[in-house]
């Protein structure tokens, strides 16, 4: 009878006890290089740094060393890569050898091959892969004399196979021009009109580098044309999505070309500067992109180095772009903080710097076309109504430290990510883990510290540890899990203390099965750790379509206001997602769930520009100059047909019946329509009568100019004005149409370089030149060495051959006004950096194109020299940035330049 009863009441706390998961732990010799999961599959590959392979057959539990004859002998393994396409095949390359090795079973069985001409493989993309057919692969690389791949005289290499390099095929050289290339086939959303051999390559024709397509494996090619013209000095390509692109030099004025059919090809048209050039791009980013819009970042003249980028989104076609998101957060070697989240449309999360410390976290519904910042969901034990403590700022890709995405998983809506609430985003040290059920719409703190997370049965279960690393410390023993989406947690301890590095599941998130990789706190050797969520519930979710089981309807994106579904390319997107108070399991193992969709009215959103029309200023969609030009050759009062301008987006799925219809044709009496391209006249038929419009400004106009006209610029009309609340506004078209410049901030100065009439500098109280190359289209900001002095509102003096050599006149000191002092500081780099020029000046000027050649370094200063209670002003000069300097009148009241001569106006006993 004791027996009994104390059985029962084990019973009954075991059901009051977390779920202990199942654990193993296995050494490793050496520590990961590089990792395949194969989808759909318990098989792991774990590629260790010493060039070995071991593989798992069980998501980890237990590892085998795979044997590859002569790899080990030879340096190992240097790349380990898995095929895109098909989820059974990988490739392991050789470093010192010439044998390499295909698996076509996930690893179970090898067989080695040889790849001719190629001794040393590209680092960034040694291979590509064409979606359609398995055993065609193009290897990019350099062949090396006596083999050496060490050797400074390597050549570059392209060599294909369409056998996957079997039966003693050691591929087939691409011709001897070429040095990149890629399928034509190389996306899953390439366009089907391609024929299936097409091969885009990089090639040297009559020393220039051309890209060039062909269908025969280049026995011909064509080279790519724009207007029947062979484009040269192409900088690099590649593709993303359906869409192709190429930059084109030179290479501080980078031109984009696109083409989502690889016959056809046009420049990418930006309408910020009216020109399909970014002006003075230094670096250019292709973001992962939706099928129907393509996704750029663009880091212009010298703003790579202050670690920011605009971010640019296209038309369906690739052609058109709009600005999207400006200073976004990307690193030198062109990485951006930016990131789409998986399984759902047009949903984006980025990192801006708000200035040169401050980084905060945005979020797009719309495919970029709006952002706001990220929400906490209930903020009132982080700073109640202060808006600016209820925004989350997340780290993202200049910092992610696990494998995979960031954000998110296949997990229906579940985002992730560690920060921090607050106006700027912290020390990743110093985050804590947020967690979102809502597609990023509210965000909720669910643990403290940063942790490395994932997910598992699609979404059923989060699993997170503590990044030890990150924290200095000496490793954990304790992991938790949530089974309500990071509402509640529970805990669990391993034997040991281990120091994570990467925490992952099955690619598409179905297992209950996650992979620790670690090393052991006490000795540093390298671990996997393998738990196993099996046998959590006893009962499967159930599936019924009134609702009434296991799962509810969940649409992917609502609107913040009304909280109610929104569309996105005609239709809501949603899933059958798993109840939060169900306690089953999911278990539809390899079978990622996708979003079902409901069409929508079509509305504006859901239209683009038609072909040959462009978006004016207004937001109308206009005929283009070149058709504009067509449409007038009609007579005065006859009609003629044309489109309104508008189609579908591609792929959009809205019902026109009850919403919006803006595409079709429509007729048009001839010369109504007088201007196109932008609409640059805003549309208005000449009818030789004077027109007005009046714009009014706050307060009094302080100070305006017009920028000289230049050969790229003669249809630019730019004035830019100045008000006494510290306010600045430029128009385009001689005070037509106004916008506010660089609006929120306060303006000190503003002024055109005379030596380059298409740069604006404008100075802001916050310390800030914003400098823009396009006329004042846009703008990127440098930090000034000195707080901007109101006695002279910031000033900028330039060299008048050296576009980047400028001086400015600040002053520091001044938290007791008694000791401001004022300097100058010079730059070579355009305000990247700065160095101290001399103190206690008024004034000082670069000095050049006088009668008389001088040194191209020589300044001129207005020098204040205190002698007791009074001071005085001397001209002085230098031509080593005043290390050295030469004083030439002791007493002045200034100096000007005229034409090729200095006039200086000096104090004597008698007066001036």
């Amino acid at each position: 009878m004791r027996l009994l009863l104390w059985s029962a009441l084990v019973s009954v706390i075991t059901l009051c006890v977390a779920f202990d998961p199942k654990v193993t732990v296995t050494d490793f010799d050496q520590p990961l290089q590089g990792l395949i999961y194969f989808q759909d599959s318990s098989v792991v590959l774990y590629h260790s740094s010493d060039g070995s392979l071991k593989r798992s057959e069980d998501d980890g539990a237990s590892w085998k060393d795979v044997k590859l004859e002569g790899a080990k002998r030879n340096g190992g393994i240097q790349h380990l890569i898995e095929h895109p396409f098909d989820n059974s095949i990988a490739y392991a390359l050789s470093a010192n050898s010439d044998t390499h090795f295909i698996t076509t079973d996930q690893g179970s069985t090898w067989r080695s091959f040889k790849i001719q001409s190629i001794n040393r493989f590209n680092p960034g993309r040694p291979l590509s892969f064409h979606k359609s057919n398995s055993r065609y692969v193009i290897v990019s690389g350099a062949e090396c004399p006596n083999g050496n791949p060490y050797s400074a005289q390597c050549v570059d290499r392209v060599v294909y196979s369409t056998s996957n390099f079997e039966n003693s095929d050691h591929g087939s050289r691409l011709g001897d021009k070429a040095f990149r290339c890629e399928w034509g086939h190389t996306n899953k959303d390439s366009d089907d009109s391609i024929p299936q051999d097409a091969i885009l390559c990089l090639l040297e024709v009559d020393n220039s580098r051309r890209l060039a397509l062909s269908t025969d494996f280049f026995r011909s090619y064509e080279t790519i044309k724009i207007d029947g013209k062979d484009v040269d000095n192409v900088l690099d390509f590649g593709t993303m999505s359906k869409f192709f692109v190429a930059a084109v030099g030179p290479e501080t004025d980078i031109s984009l070309l696109t083409s989502v059919d690889l016959t056809k090809w046009s420049e990418g048209s930006f309408p910020d500067d009216g020109k399909s050039t970014i002006n003075h791009v230094s670096a250019f980013t292709i973001l992962e992109s939706s099928k129907h819009s393509l996704h750029i970042n663009v880091a212009h003249d010298g703003s790579s180095k202050l670690g920011e980028g605009t971010l640019y989104t296209s038309n369906s076609k690739g052609n058109y772009f709009k600005k999207s998101l400006d200073h976004t957060s990307r690193s030198n070697d062109g990485l951006v903080d930016t990131e789409s989240v998986e399984g759902i449309d047009g949903i984006v999360i980025s990192n801006v710097k708000e200035n040169e410390h401050n980084v905060r976290t945005k979020i797009s519904y719309d495919d970029g076309r709006t952002w706001s910042y990220l929400s906490v969901g209930d903020c009132k034990d982080l700073g109640g109504s202060n808006p600016n403590r209820c925004n989350v700022n997340l780290h993202a890709v200049l910092d992610h430290k696990n494998i995979g995405r960031i954000f998110s998983s296949p997990a229906p809506g579940i985002l992730a990510g560690i920060g921090n609430t607050g106006r700027k985003l912290e020390d990743r040290s110093k985050g804590d883990f947020y967690l979102s059920q809502d597609s990023g719409l509210t965000w909720k703190r669910v643990y403290r510290g940063p942790h490395f997370y994932e997910f598992a049965d699609q979404g059923n279960i989060v699993l997170a540890i503590k990044d030890t690393e990150e924290g200095k410390k000496d490793g954990t023993d304790e992991v938790v899990y949530s089974l309500d989406r990071g509402n509640t947690w529970e805990k669990f301890k391993l034997k040991e203390k281990f120091i994570p590095h990467f925490l992952l599941t099955t690619p598409d998130a179905t297992s209950s099965k996650f992979l620790l990789l670690a090393t052991r706190s006490k000795n540093k050797k390298p671990v996997s750790i393998a738990i196993d969520f099996d046998g959590l519930y006893k009962d499967k979710c159930v599936m019924k379509d009134d609702g009434s089981g296991d799962f509810e309807k969940w649409y992917a994106r609502y609107d913040p206001d009304t909280k109610e579904p929104t569309c996105i390319l005609g239709h809501k997107q949603f899933f059958w997602r798993k109840k939060i108070d169900s306690r089953c399991y999911v278990g539809d193992l390899y079978h990622e769930q996708f979003a079902s969709t409901e069409d929508c009215p079509c509305a504006e959103v859901d239209y683009e520009c038609d072909e040959r029309f462009v978006l004016s200023p207004e937001g109308q969609c206009v005929p283009n100059r070149d058709y504009l030009k067509e449409l007038k050759q009609c007579k005065t009062g006859e009609t003629y047909e044309r489109s309104t301008g508008y189609a579908l987006i591609p792929g959009n799925t809205c019902k026109k019946d009850g919403g919006k219809t803006l595409d079709g044709k429509k007729s048009v009496v001839c010369g109504s329509e007088e201007n196109g391209d932008n609409g640059d006249d805003n549309g208005d038929k000449a009818d030789g009568k004077i027109k007005s419009h009046r714009n009014l400004f706050n307060g009094e106009i302080v100070n305006y100019f017009y920028l000289p006209l230049d050969k790229d610029s003669v249809d630019d009309e730019t004035i830019i004005a100045q008000n006494s609340y510290d306010e600045a506004f430029i128009t385009h078209d001689q005070g037509l149409n106004w916008d506010k410049l660089l609006d929120g901030k306060e303006i000190a100065s503003i002024t055109s370089n005379p030596n380059f009439p298409n740069d604006v500098y404008v100075l802001t109280f916050d310390s800030q030149l914003h400098i823009s190359t396009d006329r004042g289209h846009s703008f990127n900001n440098v930090k000034l060495p000195a707080n901007v002095a109101p006695q002279y509102g910031g000033s900028i003096d330039f060299h008048p051959k050296n576009r980047e050599w400028l001086i400015y006149m600040g002053e520091t000191g001044c938290d007791n006004p008694f000791s401001c002092k004022l300097g100058a500081y010079y730059s070579t780099n355009g305000g990247k950096s700065w160095d101290k020029l001399v103190e206690d000046v008024t004034r000082c000027s670069w000095v050049g194109q006088l009668l008389h050649k001088t040194d191209e370094k020589l300044i001129f200063c207005n020098h204040i020299v205190s002698e007791g209670f009074t001071a005085r002003k001397a001209l002085v000069s230098s031509e080593d940035y005043f290390k050295t300097k030469t004083t030439h009148f002791d007493s002045v009241v200034g100096y000007a330049f005229q034409s090729e001569f200095i006039v200086v106006a000096t104090v004597s006993i008698d007066g001036i």
